[in-house]
């Protein structure tokens, strides 16, 4: 098998062939870490040696192909070894919290943001990643000026999501409260990810109502895509979306596992298109429903990872 077994020479073929940016040594990891490797024989993987070609066999066979990305793959589902799979994505650090950290990896306190950022998602991972930032605002002794919700025209109804989601995270979550009557009410109204968000964060303001000294949306439109369909807006269009609210300084951007070195990276690259510099920092839940996300959830979002990692910002 044609898989890497030393990687700093990859390095350095990158950063020749990419020369529209250096690459930091914390994402040089991600293509040479040794779990990384692991990972390609345990799932049956090779390739020629060359970047271009990792991220190509890992977006043919690890991204998934459904309508989201919690779907099932439109292809046979492999029966990967968790056993054998989780402890290797340990080691990536894709399945334990991932806290607010400098740039040595160690955690820090006391730290003003510009902005806290929220990714969207479903009801249960918005409502996840919301606990988990409060949480770091008030373990870590964070600070924001502004929360910004990322969110965008998604249909919800195409989530599948029911009263019994809403219901159960009501007893988990002692903030997300509501009557019977008003979720009642509310179910008809909620038509995509913004409508959902807006209804979260009504109940975690009347719980935590100076937390966030200003609440924002950026609520990212339907594009239509090479054939002319209309399609739901991607992560980096909420990301692009932000940009337009003119951001600068420090952020700290809340998501949760495993797509915590994905939405990191992702947001670097879109981000630094701002005209002021802005310094990205990212946290991400161990999430309370971790046992129930597939193996193939966690390639999905790695193979992502490379691939923005090795894309110019125009192709993500």
């Amino acid at each position: 098998m044609q898989w890497i077994r030393s990687g700093w020479w990859i390095v350095g073929i990158f950063l020749i062939s990419c020369q529209h940016r250096a690459l930091p040594p914390g994402e040089a990891g991600l293509l040479i870490h040794p779990a990384m490797q692991q990972i390609l024989v345990e799932t049956g993987l090779s390739y020629d040696g060359t970047i271009s070609d990792l991220v190509r066999v890992t977006q043919e066979n690890w991204v998934r192909k459904g309508p989201n990305s919690l779907s099932p793959p439109a292809l046979p589902a492999k029966a990967y070894d968790k056993k054998k799979l989780m402890p290797l994505f340990d080691q990536l650090g894709l399945v334990q919290p991932r806290p607010l950290m400098d740039s040595q990896g160690n955690k820090v306190t006391g730290v003003n943001m510009e902005d806290c950022l929220l990714a969207g998602g479903y009801v249960f991972t918005m409502v996840d990643r919301l606990q988990y930032l409060h949480t770091t605002m008030q373990d870590q002794k964070v600070s924001c000026k502004r929360l910004v919700v990322l969110t965008g025209d998604r249909d919800w109804q195409a989530m599948h999501e029911d009263r019994e989601t809403f219901e159960g995270l009501r007893e988990r979550f002692p903030w997300f409260q509501f009557t019977d009557g008003e979720l009642k009410a509310a179910m008809p109204t909620l038509k995509n990810e913004y409508d959902l968000a807006k209804f979260i964060m009504v109940r975690f303001q009347a719980a935590y109502p100076t937390r966030f000294p200003s609440v924002v949306y950026v609520n990212a439109p339907k594009k239509k895509n090479g054939k002319g369909e209309w399609v739901r807006p991607t992560t980096s269009d909420t990301l692009r979306g932000y940009l337009a609210l003119h951001p600068k300084g420090s952020v700290l951007l809340a998501t949760s596992q495993p797509f915590g070195d994905y939405m990191h990276i992702l947001a670097q690259r879109i981000l630094a298109k701002n005209p002021e510099p802005i310094v990205v920092s990212t946290i991400a839940s161990q999430t309370y429903y971790q046992d129930l996300i597939p193996m193939s959830l966690y390639l999905d979002y790695r193979a992502r990872a490379l691939y923005a990692l090795t894309q110019s910002e125009e192709n993500l």
